[in-house]
């Protein structure tokens, strides 16, 4: 080696090239890598949170329908005109009485829904479900020792939460 190859300890100083140069790049780097916080990991477990609670809370979440009010209601008979009338619903949310088509009780569970009056003369059946929140549809029967039997198709929309019937 000349001596124009070699760098004397002063040209070394001035280039900022110790003897040791290279194995302190080497360690700030790795000490970089090791200190590096992992944002990625982080927002992927943030966005999966935050998937899971739209889904609990939207798709998931159960219904709550509360048929107390007052309904206009179309009947649908076999072989009649329409029907249009106004029932009224007290109680809880899951049973009580109704008043319009006759009186009788009623009975909720999930979507489905049943009411009718049942007497030792008459026997009036509505079943159906919730189709929203504030409307509901259905079949029905009316079996009476004064009447021939019907049945036909009901669809009622909410139009009052209160009763109407105290």
């Amino acid at each position: 080696m000349g001596s124009s190859e070699r760098l004397t300890g002063l040209d070394r100083a001035e280039t900022g090239q110790t003897p040791h140069f290279r194995e302190a790049e080497q360690e700030k780097q790795v000490g970089k890598a090791a200190r590096k916080f992992p944002w990625l990991l982080v927002g992927g477990i943030v966005a999966g949170a935050a998937a899971g609670a739209f889904l609990i809370f939207t798709v998931f979440k159960k219904k709550d329908y509360d048929i107390r009010g007052t309904w206009d209601m179309d009947l649908y008979l076999t072989e009649e005109p329409l029907r249009t009338l106004r029932i009224y619903f007290k109680g809880s949310k899951t049973k009580g009485e109704y008043n319009g088509a006759g009186h009788g009780s009623y009975s909720v569970e999930g979507k489905k829904v049943r009411f009718g009056n049942f007497t030792h003369a008459t026997n009036l059946n509505f079943t159906g479900e919730f189709d929203s929140r504030e409307t509901m549809s259905g079949s029905y029967s009316l079996d009476s020792a004064w009447v021939p039997a019907k049945t036909g198709a009901w669809w009622a929309r909410k139009i009052s939460s209160n009763t109407g019937a105290e």
